[in-house]
C-alpha cells in the first residue's frame, strides 16, 4: 500500500520548488532559460548557484558557466509541489519539451523590464533579495 497512510509525517511535509531562470542574454546561441528543482526555497538554491554553501549542494554546471561569461539571470517563474518526486516529473517534462519560453514571463512581455523581476545576490555568505 503506498498511501499517505504509509508515509511519516516529515515525507508527508516534504515541500519542493521547480524554478525557471532567465539568463539577461543568451548563454549558448540562443538558450536562455534553465530549469530545476530544490528542496529548498528558489531564493536559497539559487544563492548556491552563485556560491553560497548549503547542506552539500552544488551549483549547476551549466549556472555557473554562464555566470563565469558575465550573463546574469533571475527567477523568472516558481511552482510549489507536496513532494519533491512531483516537482522531479515536472521538471522532466519541461526539459524534455522545451520551449521554456513559453513559462517565462519575460519572454511573454508581461514583466517590462529583466530587472524587475526579484535578483538573488549573495551578500556575506548569506542569500538576499
Amino acid at each position: 500500500m503506498f498511501g499517505l497512510a504509509s508515509l511519516s509525517m516529515h515525507q508527508r511535509w516534504r515541500m519542493a520548488e521547480l524554478y525557471l531562470l532567465h539568463f539577461n542574454k543568451p548563454y549558448w546561441t540562443n538558450c536562455r532559460h534553465y530549469v530545476g528543482y530544490t528542496k529548498f526555497t528558489a531564493e536559497e538554491r539559487c544563492a548556491v548557484h552563485r556560491g553560497v554553501k548549503k547542506n552539500g549542494s552544488k551549483p549547476s554546471k551549466l549556472v555557473q558557466y554562464a555566470l563565469r561569461q558575465g550573463i546574469d539571470f533571475v527567477i523568472a517563474h516558481v511552482e510549489r509541489f507536496d513532494t519533491d518526486w512531483e516537482a522531479r516529473q515536472r521538471e522532466r517534462k519541461l526539459k524534455r519539451g522545451g520551449k521554456l519560453s513559453k513559462l517565462c514571463p519575460v519572454c511573454q512581455g508581461k514583466v517590462k523590464k529583466f530587472t524587475d523581476l526579484p535578483r538573488v545576490t549573495v551578500k556575506e555568505g548569506i542569500a538576499w533579495q
